[in-house]
């Protein structure tokens, strides 16, 4: 039996899809790599609690906090580890890989690329992508705008951007007031999508594939080992 393993059969299918499918499978492609990511740093955690068991280190004992996708330690610039109540230079962490993920989702896919489509969509309304966000509102939601009211909705949905790139910023420069500000925000708009789904129950198809992003932004962000990696940013400074 023959198998055919064309990448046109697949781009064809995926090209079937409604914005809305495809925004979910993004999403799940973003939850199973977040799941195999910590399945790996446990397997290399476990290897490193096994190698200690097998007997002493021949460097300078010390103890070395392990965070979610991150260990830390106080390391001088030859990379040996200090003894506890020796004093080491002030040195940043390393950067935490989940929170680099979800910076860059945040600043790019949900900020900046659909913040620059929206406005190229604000000046160019007879453009073909203005022409799918018009089809897509009447398709979704039953909404006939006039170009004045399409062009209000198109500049409000750019500015709601704006948090986000605000967000995905913060995140990668290891600001304590980002990780709040995106919990905060992602809390908010999963009440959102619970209300809209609540008011109108057509839309729980969508509102369930809308409300994953929000809940693993909250679930990750407040795990902790990642607040405390947040806290050790700040009390480096």
């Amino acid at each position: 039996m023959k198998i055919n393993l064309s990448f046109d059969k697949y781009l064809q299918l995926f090209s079937n899809l409604n914005v809305h499918e495809r925004y979910g499978l993004i999403l799940a492609a973003i939850l199973v790599l977040a799941v195999f990511l910590r399945i790996y740093q446990r397997r290399r955690n476990r290897k490193g609690k096994e190698a200690v068991s097998a007997g002493p280190d021949t460097e300078s004992p010390c103890k070395t906090k392990k965070f979610f996708w991150l260990k830390l330690g106080r390391k001088e610039k030859t990379g040996k580890l200090l003894p506890e109540g020796e004093n080491a230079p002030a040195s940043r962490p390393k950067r935490l890989l989940g929170a680099t993920i979800l910076g860059c989702v945040n600043l790019f896919v949900f900020g900046l690329i659909p913040c620059g489509g929206l406005i190229f969509v604000y000046f160019k309304t007879d453009s073909e992508l203005a022409s799918m966000l018009q089809t897509m509102l009447l398709d979704t939601l039953n909404l006939e705008l006039t170009e004045v009211q399409f062009k209000q909705a198109v500049l409000t949905q750019a500015m709601l951007s704006l948090p986000f790139v605000l967000s995905g910023i913060g995140l990668l420069s290891g600001k304590e007031w980002a990780r709040k500000f995106t919990v905060i925000c992602a809390f908010i708009i999963a009440l959102l999508i619970a209300a809209s789904i609540f008011f109108n129950p057509a839309l729980i198809k969508e509102g369930i594939l809308q409300i994953i992003y929000p809940g693993i932004l909250i679930f990750y962000l407040t795990n902790k080992n990642v607040t405390e990696y947040f806290k050790q940013i700040i009390s480096r400074k």
